[in-house]
């Protein structure tokens, strides 16, 4: 681990900047998802970048104002799947932003891949904190695959306005992060070699500097983990826990979902 790993996550990502060894959009639709009935679209800017997220509204509104989830989609595009998953947020009770991130459906800026989608995320969920439906004093993000890399790195920028966070078959956790396989294939645009840039994107290397707490969900039949080494990583003293569901990468997000809901219920 080099130096650079004691300085605090959100000094060193300012400070430092990731080296793109590739300027490209990122890997996924351009086109605008397909947005469902009941569903807003809000601009949502990040720095100079304008980009857009949907609001899923609580289904039971509170007579006061509803707790917020923010969302982060898998893979590099928001599709149906997606707004299945913030419904069963939704009919919990919760307000529940799905940012789009740069280089994604059309939007400005560059895939980064965990790095500028942070920045991305943070403007998100102070979107999200501003809505006069929202209670900004109770908010969480979970994200599914690339984006519960996402929502884990959240854990780590303790001004953010944020409970707790979760995710599902995050990248952490996984031998070999960013492996072709474990990418789908999926080009990286920055040096893999490179372990300042390695150490900026995944919560595996700040655990003991996390804000608040996450909640790393990972399925039983999940390809992702079949080595087993998320086993030997070390919650003691740490924000972290680890819980198995059931469910391959693909089927254990609605479990991941509702073990992540059964804990936040408790807050």
């Amino acid at each position: 681990m080099s130096d650079s790993s004691r300085v605090p996550f959100g000094v060193r990502r300012h400070r430092e900047g990731t080296e793109l060894t590739m300027r490209m959009s990122a890997p996924g639709a351009q086109s605008p998802p397909l947005v469902p009935a009941g569903v807003e679209t809000i601009d949502c800017r990040s720095g100079e970048l304008a980009l857009k997220a949907y609001l899923v509204p609580a289904v039971v509104p509170k007579s006061d104002a509803s707790p917020g989830i923010l969302y982060s989609h898998g893979g590099c595009a928001i599709t149906e799947q997606d707004f299945e998953a913030a419904r069963i947020f939704s009919e919990a009770g919760y307000a529940v932003l799905l940012p789009t991130y740069r280089g994604e459906h059309g939007n400005p800026g560059a895939y980064e891949l965990f790095f500028g989608e942070v920045d991305d995320a943070c403007a998100a969920l102070l979107r999200l904190a501003d809505r006069p439906e929202v209670d900004a004093s109770r908010l969480h993000a979970f994200g599914y695959s690339m984006g519960g890399e996402i929502a884990a790195l959240l854990s780590l920028i303790a001004d953010l306005p944020l409970m707790s966070t979760g995710s599902c078959g995050p990248f952490f956790l996984r031998l070999d992060p960013f492996s072709s396989e474990s990418m789908y294939g999926a080009p990286i645009p920055f040096d893999p070699t490179d372990e300042r840039e390695i150490e900026s994107r995944l919560l595996s290397y700040r655990l003991d500097e996390m804000a608040r707490p996450h909640i790393a969900c990972i399925g039983r039949q999940d390809e992702k983990f079949a080595d087993g080494r998320w086993r030997d990583v070390s919650t003691v003293g740490r924000r972290l826990r680890i819980i198995e569901v059931d469910g391959t990468h693909d089927t254990s997000l609605l479990p991941a979902i509702r073990a992540f809901l059964s804990e936040i219920s408790e807050t």
